[in-house]
Order: C-alpha cells, then sequence, then structure tokens
C-alpha cells in the first residue's frame, strides 16, 4: 500500500499519526464508517477502521497473523482431545 502515498500523506501520518482516507460501507454492516491509514511497525501503511470504546487503529495484518498463530496454537490440542475421545 506504501507505494500509492503521496509524500504530504506520509508527513501528516508521521505528525498526527493517522490520517483519514475516507468512508466505507462492509457487506453485513449497517452503516458506513471512517477509514484511516497509519504505519504499522511491522506491516508499513495500512488502512482500517477504529475499533471498540477505546476507539483502537489496528493493523489489519497483524490481527490475521494473531488470529492464524492462534488456530495453529489450538490445533494440537482439538486433535489431542479428538483422539482422546476415541481411546
Amino acid at each position: 500500500m506504501s507505494s500509492h502515498i503521496k509524500l504530504l500523506e506520509r508527513l501528516k501520518i508521521q505528525l498526527q499519526g493517522h490520517i483519514v482516507v475516507g468512508r466505507e460501507q462492509r457487506d453485513g454492516w449497517k452503516e458506513s464508517a471512517e477509514f484511516y491509514m497509519f504505519k504499522c511497525p511491522v506491516h508499513g501503511y495500512v488502512k482500517n477502521y477504529v475499533k471498540g470504546y477505546g476507539k483502537r487503529l489496528e493493523c489489519p495484518e497483524c490481527l490475521l497473523e494473531m488470529k492464524n498463530k492462534a488456530v495453529e496454537d489450538i490445533q494440537p490440542e482439538l486433535i489431542a482431545i479428538n483422539r482422546s475421545a476415541f481411546d
């Protein structure tokens, strides 16, 4: 995503921490949400919407990695449970 960011936008992100890039409405949403661009220390420039009461901006790529890691951590336990059920 960083190849499409203008110099002025990069400066604003450095100074403010984020910039508004517009509103989007995704499938299943009742209304549109404001989307922001910010710089993740791991993945660079990313876009997401504010989440939760704490109004957090979370990197979608980091969230996906954490989700995949959690699934990997859980699967051995599920396999053990399934095998013990048949003993």
